[in-house]
């Protein structure tokens, strides 16, 4: 625990103790990620310093690693494709997410933008997350953790112009963007370093629905690799979740209810079902907005609706909403763009 400077405080660090404005007015609970907004509701409240803790405190390599170091190490491995450091991000996201009773580390992922290696590291922290729950093995939860965060390596080799197209895309760029889980597993194969089998089949499985209508092979139910079916899931929940150069994020409750009609079809019941019980609807500090308004989820006691920090105000946060998407809109986006 230490005090800083709001503006010297790194994104993702967690609030130790209450921030109280001058006013006597709860800014956030202990246990909030700093966010963005966060850092200049701070300043709009005219709070300069805050307590702060480091998310991982654990050493390794004799170094302590936080959040933010985690985040580096693992973006320059993947960049590299160096297995070794791949394999220590693993371990350390396995070991921390296993203590964490809170799963802090699930509480801020969704403060980052949305490039592959975020995206890669918030579906291991989502899918390591239901693992747990799950009672996977320790090796079991490495392999996956690992799995998770090279699902994606295959998009290494396709055009970002399609990657981040904004608009539909064509016949040609979607059969394009199949080929990925296919690239990356001949990518992981084509190293010198020996790369676990079960990672490689995770990559090259978690498109592959349950009913047989995935790719690139049409696996069916339980020919597909279990470690695989649960990072298929925790990629289609964090893909929807997130806000895409060709989409906005969306809604929670949308997304769970669009992947529960998808029981069966596109994805194991067991592990869904199993999934959407553990992961939580609303963050600690995770920024939300509706019709261009920003605030940030401050306390979440009332699952279904937590309070809401916006500007000077703190309601709840049906009473934020006060614009929804229509439901076939949502559909349409989540349709068009689930594969991704």
């Amino acid at each position: 625990m230490r005090v800083v400077n709001v503006e010297d405080a790194v994104i993702g660090q967690i609030i130790s103790e209450p921030v109280i404005s001058p006013s006597g007015v709860l800014i956030c609970n202990p246990g909030t990620p700093i966010s963005r907004t966060l850092k200049r509701f701070f300043t709009n409240f005219g709070i300069h310093k805050v307590q702060i803790k480091a998310v991982i405190g654990d050493q390794f390599d004799e170094e302590c690693l936080n959040f933010s170091s985690l985040t580096n190490m693992t973006y320059m491995s993947l960049k590299r494709l160096d297995t070794t450091d791949i394999s220590k991000c693993a371990n350390i996201m396995v070991d921390n997410l296993a203590k964490s009773e809170e799963c802090l580390m699930l509480n801020m992922l969704f403060n980052y933008d949305d490039v592959t290696y975020n995206h890669s590291l918030n579906v291991a922290s989502l899918a390591l997350t239901c693992g747990i729950k799950l009672g996977l093995t320790v090796r079991e939860l490495y392999l996956l953790s690992y799995g998770c965060l090279v699902h994606d390596i295959g998009k290494s080799r396709i055009s970002l112009d399609i990657l981040n197209k904004n608009g539909k895309l064509t016949d040609e760029e979607f059969s394009i963007i199949k080929t990925h889980p296919q690239l990356g597993y001949n990518i992981l194969d084509e190293l010198d370093q020996e790369v676990p089998t079960a990672v490689k089949q995770i990559v090259l499985q978690h498109h592959e629905n349950h009913d047989g209508t995935g790719y690139p092979n049409q696996l069916k139910d339980y020919h597909i690799y279990k470690l695989a079916r649960l990072t298929h899931i925790a990629d289609c929940y964090e893909a929807l979740c997130a806000k895409r150069p060709y989409k906005d994020a969306l809604p929670r409750l949308t997304v769970r209810e669009f992947m529960t009609n998808g029981t069966g079809s596109k994805f194991d019941p067991i592990m869904l079902r199993k999934f959407l019980d553990v992961i939580p609807l609303y963050l600690v500090g995770e920024e939300i907005e509706y019709n261009g308004v920003t605030g940030v989820i401050i306390d979440t006691a009332d699952g279904k609706n937590p309070l809401v920090s916006v500007g000077k105000d703190i309601i709840r946060l049906s009473d934020f909403q006060t614009e929804l998407y229509t439901r076939n809109k949502i559909y349409e986006e989540c349709r068009e763009r689930l594969v991704v």
